[in-house]
């Protein structure tokens, strides 16, 4: 048995403090001064020939033990970690304590670790679907009508609510905010407004005019670093064009769809009011079911996995940045963030998902839900036919790699168990694929 000491340092962190005993020692360094003999060349001996006081002597106590270490310090950490029952999730670091007599620091970041608790006690209720007013259909029909506005050059000064295409700079104390030529801009009032007030100060402006006027953002502006301060603005106008909504009419109907009167296009919009009602209803009892769960379980992991989550983030958002045509260090300028502000903001939504995952995971396993291959290549088919008849080849092609495969079956496990759980939450007795198994942990099996 090792003389080990074991310290929990962090969530599913552990530091291991071996003393390492002088036979153990000495074995390990006479071995060591045995490889350095071998691969060097020491006057007076020939190659691993020369005894272990002169290896020593030649190239210090120091070198001799951090050879030994090198080698040593891996069996320790294996018979360590199989003596005090770890699992590292990553490779751990190590430190030398101590060199006489020997003590070697390992710091392991370990596998997560998951406390369900009482989930199947879990009782919520679902939610009711919004009911949609007759309001709110008028406000949709108005949207569509908006949406099928014309724009119609017009000569007269800007008012709000036209469209002006005009060259745009906009400039804080300490720096460039906006600077757009050709660029179209619509009037409007409130949140809508693209600064508080930068609509107002077009108001009856000409075709051909130049305007340059002040704005100062109101103390309690969203943007911290804006806040209180003076904006410079200058716009040179070179058209104006009025929006033009069409009349709610049969003859709109007939534009925007295959209807042939306006009542025909306002039940099929409280038709769709009504299923995004109650699909938003059915979201929010999910969601409330899972936050309920997490709030009941315990749930830890190692830093080093919300590392690797935030490294696989950034790398995307980097991707998307490039493919706007934007260097990285460009958009964090302008969206007056720092590398590590971006990744402390994007930090407590990955721990959360992590949560989530997590738990999801472990149920399905404790459930025994698994998948077969035939799921996924049923999955693989679904999401082709999401896509044009042209492009379905390419897309079951990529789903239909090892690592699309993968990632269909994961999202897939993920809905099985969330089902699972929201049935368990209604107090229902209905049997999902696993129920046979309920009691008897099995391993997660996604097929490839």
């Amino acid at each position: 048995m090792l003389n080990v000491t074991e310290e929990k340092i962090a969530p599913c962190l552990v530091a291991l403090e071996v003393q390492v005993e002088p036979e153990r020692v000495d074995k390990a360094m006479h071995a060591a001064a045995q490889r350095i003999s071998q691969a060097g060349r020491i006057a007076g001996f020939r190659k691993g020939k020369a005894p272990y006081h002169v290896v020593l002597r030649t190239y210090g106590k120091e070198a001799v033990l951090q050879e030994a270490v090198d080698k040593l310090g891996n069996e320790i950490l294996q018979e360590s970690i199989t003596q005090q029952s770890i699992e590292p999730y990553d490779s751990p670091s190590l430190e030398v304590v101590s060199e006489e007599p020997l003590k070697l620091k390992y710091t392991i970041p370990t596998k997560p670790r998951v406390d369900l608790g009482n989930y199947r006690a879990l009782r919520v209720e679902p939610k009711t679907a919004e009911a949609i007013s007759d309001q709110k259909v008028n406000e949709s029909l108005a949207q569509v009508a908006k949406t099928n506005a014309t724009k119609v050059p017009v000569e007269r000064a800007a008012q709000m609510g036209d469209v002006l295409r005009v060259d745009l700079k906009i400039d804080a104390p300490d720096k460039n905010l906006i600077n757009r030529t050709d660029s179209e801009v619509e009037l409007q009032e409130g949140d809508e407004d693209l600064v508080p007030g930068f609509s107002a100060g077009l108001v009856g402006a000409a075709m051909g005019e130049t305007r340059n006027y002040e704005l100062t953002m109101p103390d309690d502006f969203e943007n911290d670093e804006l806040a209180g301060k003076t904006l410079q603005v200058n716009v040179n106008v070179r058209d104006n064009r009025e929006v033009q909504t069409p009349a709610l009419d049969d003859e709109l109907a007939k534009t925007v769809g295959e209807f042939d009167t306006l009542d025909e296009l306002r039940a099929d919009i409280r038709q769709n009011l009504e299923e995004n009602a109650e699909r938003a209803a059915r979201e929010q009892h999910e969601e409330d079911v899972l936050q309920a769960a997490l709030a009941q379980s315990n749930i830890e992991f190692p830093d080093v996995m919300v590392e690797e989550e935030l490294r696989h983030s950034l790398s995307d958002l980097m991707r998307d940045v490039a493919q706007q045509g934007f260097t990285f260090e460009n958009w964090l300028r302008m969206n007056n963030m720092s590398m590590d502000g971006l990744r402390a903001s994007m930090r407590p939504g990955i721990e959360q998902r992590l949560r989530r995952s997590l738990f999801l995971y472990n149920l399905a396993e404790r459930e025994g839900l698994k998948l077969e291959s035939s799921d996924i290549d049923a999955a693989v088919q679904e999401e082709a036919g999401k896509f044009p008849d042209e492009l379905q080849a390419e897309v079951r092609k990529v789903y239909g790699s090892e690592n699309g495969r993968v990632s269909l079956g994961l999202r897939l496990l993920q809905r099985r168990a969330m089902d699972k759980l929201i049935s368990i939450s209604k107090g229902e007795g209905v049997l999902l694929l696993g129920d046979e198994a309920a009691q008897r942990p099995s391993e997660v099996v996604v097929a490839h």
